[in-house]
């Protein structure tokens, strides 16, 4: 994704104890973007920070840790987050609108919503946002976010009359997902730098909505006197620049703008892998897709004389006599002996599926291997993982080998 949108400088943070598998998977990528000609792989700059999983109690965590790391307006990407949506488009609305903060939100389908519903029985809360279309062009993609909360089905929500005053035009809509991509402006980190903002830890659940509801207020008793100052005369710059008649100055109450750019469910692909179960189904998805010209990622690899459905396949595998494939994620030099029966499966790279076992709803992580006659259904097998022949598994993670 990064790639392809031509960044040259990126920043991966992650905590000590991942930081020898991150540096692999990088330097893994790196090569497999060579192997297929991708130049600009190789001309980006990435910096890994780990940091001690004691210094981070959330996500604004990071952002106050890696500050001397950042100089201007940045964009923050959750490591999970799997799309083919522009990252041009979400920094075009930030840059236009001279918005605070831009969000990327994925508009979800009824059957995404009911999905939902039936995981989070026990838990049924809705995610409100409240939205202030482009009065010049209401089919815009981008839209004034207003309103952001979380609540109870049965609780309601409460909108100050002020805000309803200002936008008395809010819709609200519940069928949006936050993904987890934002745009900012450099100086919210003065803003997190402050006493004022010190208890904030989550940047969804906390420092978010405090920017949202931040607006159409007095900053002065919001934002200090010397960050204030800056973002101002920014501001005025900025209009002066882009005003030929130099008499447009900007509001104080209207310093801090958010903004939010909408992913139709139907225009791009976009979900984020954040459990095992998600990760298991965007591969299998993504089986399937077409691949556009704007998709990040590579066009699947098809073998001739190797029967197979709905599935993937990596460079320099190997694979044996009699062999069934359905609905399947195979990476790069993996090695699948005669007899193996796999069904909607992920291999990792360079994973070994003995000969005449069954393997089904799994997830095999790097250098993993089955020995023949398994049976594993529903399972995960850990990075060198080791699963001992005539094994029969079923609802189990395998970290070390099984005897």
């Amino acid at each position: 994704l990064l790639d392809r949108a031509k960044f040259s400088s990126v920043i991966v943070v992650t905590f000590k104890s991942f930081e020898g598998k991150i540096r692999r998977c990088i330097d893994n990528l790196f090569e497999s973007h060579s192997q297929v000609g991708l130049q600009s792989a190789r001309e980006m700059n990435v910096d890994l920070i780990a940091l001690d999983e004691e210094k981070v109690q959330g996500t604004v965590d990071v952002l106050r840790l890696i500050k001397h790391k950042l100089f201007t307006d940045f964009i923050l990407i959750s490591g999970d987050l799997v799309t083919e949506a522009s990252i041009h488009h979400l920094a075009d609305v930030h840059r236009v609108r001279d918005a605070t903060v831009t969000i990327l939100l994925k508009e979800q389908t009824q059957e995404e919503m009911k999905k939902y519903q039936k995981e989070n029985k026990n838990n049924e809360l809705v995610n409100y946002f409240g939205i202030v279309r482009d009065k010049k062009n209401k089919r815009a993609r981008h839209s004034r976010l207003v309103y952001r909360k979380s609540a109870l089905a049965n609780e309601g929500i409460a909108i100050h009359k002020s805000l309803l005053t200002r936008e008395p035009a809010i819709e609200i809509r519940t069928d949006l997902c936050d993904t987890h991509m934002y745009v900012f402006r450099y100086w919210v980190l003065d803003l997190l730098a402050d006493e004022k903002h010190s208890k904030m830890s989550s940047i969804q659940s906390d420092f978010i909505p405090h920017l949202i509801k931040m607006q159409y207020r007095d900053p002065a008793s919001l934002i200090p006197v010397r960050i204030l100052e800056g973002v101002h005369k920014r501001r005025l710059e900025l209009s002066n620049a882009m005003s030929a008649s130099k008499r447009h100055v900007p509001t104080l109450d209207d310093i801090v703008r958010c903004y939010a750019f909408v992913v139709s469910a139907s225009e791009s692909y976009c979900r984020r892998a954040d459990t095992i179960q998600k990760y298991a189904m965007i591969n299998h998805e993504i089986a399937v897709l077409p691949v556009a010209a704007t998709t990040p990622w590579e066009s699947p690899i098809s073998l001739s004389g190797l029967t197979y459905s709905s599935s993937v396949i990596g460079r320099d595998c190997e694979f044996g006599e009699n062999i069934s494939l359905k609905d399947c994620v195979i990476g790069n030099h993996c090695k699948i002996l005669s007899g193996a029966k796999l069904n909607r499966c992920v291999l990792m790279d360079s994973v070994t599926v003995g000969a005449n076992s069954t393997v089904q709803n799994s997830i095999l992580c790097h250098n993993s291997i089955i020995q023949e006659n398994c049976n594993l259904n529903n399972c995960q097998v850990a990075e060198n993982g080791k699963v001992s022949k005539s094994s029969r598994l079923a609802n189990e993670a395998v970290l070390q080998e099984e005897s």
